[in-house]
């Protein structure tokens, strides 16, 4: 064998390992759940969460699972952020509608976050913020001179919300 052959068949014996690792932490939690060992399911569903993994196949299930796990121990608020965190960046998944569900749940009001999951819910996100006037939102949807721009202005100046909205509100996202 050469030795980048020797070195892939290492990445990937090690990459096995990572998957089915965590595939065991998450198997453990959804158990705890079952036996309704809510904090050993949050504990379990953390260590998938925070596993450095690229891509983590079990990321979504473990933020929502771990959500109802909190919403159990009637920890709202580590069960809001958990979902947020999934609608965020992963607001096309199919467990979005779950999580906008159970988000209400947690927090008594519908989810009305920043969806960066693709450019489209993206901009989205983004003019809602600007048509609520909402600067937290809006200013999550950009980066860089935009970003810095409106916060400085509309930050120093809420009157300047109306040219921000007239300005930006004309545009459409190309189809």
């Amino acid at each position: 064998m050469m030795m980048t052959e020797v070195a892939t068949a290492k990445i990937m014996a090690l990459t096995l390992a990572v998957f089915m690792s965590i595939s065991q932490f998450f198997s453990a939690g959804t158990q705890a759940l079952k036996d309704k060992d809510y904090k050993a399911a949050v504990d379990a569903f953390t260590k998938v969460i925070e596993a450095e993994v690229d891509a983590n196949p079990l990321l979504e299930a473990s933020l929502l699972w771990r959500a109802e796990a909190f919403l159990a121990l009637e920890d709202k608020k580590a069960a809001a952020t958990d979902l947020d965190r999934l609608l965020t960046a992963h607001g096309g998944s199919p467990l979005a509608a779950i999580a906008r569900e159970r988000y209400k749940v947690a927090t008594g009001k519908d989810w009305d976050g920043v969806d960066l999951s693709t450019p489209e819910r993206a901009w989205a996100s983004f003019m809602r913020g600007i048509m609520a006037r909402d600067l937290d939102v809006t200013a999550a949807t950009c980066s860089g001179e935009l970003k810095e721009e409106l916060v400085e202005d509309i930050g120093d100046d809420p009157d300047q919300w109306d040219e921000v909205v007239e300005e930006i509100g004309s545009y459409r996202l190309a189809s």
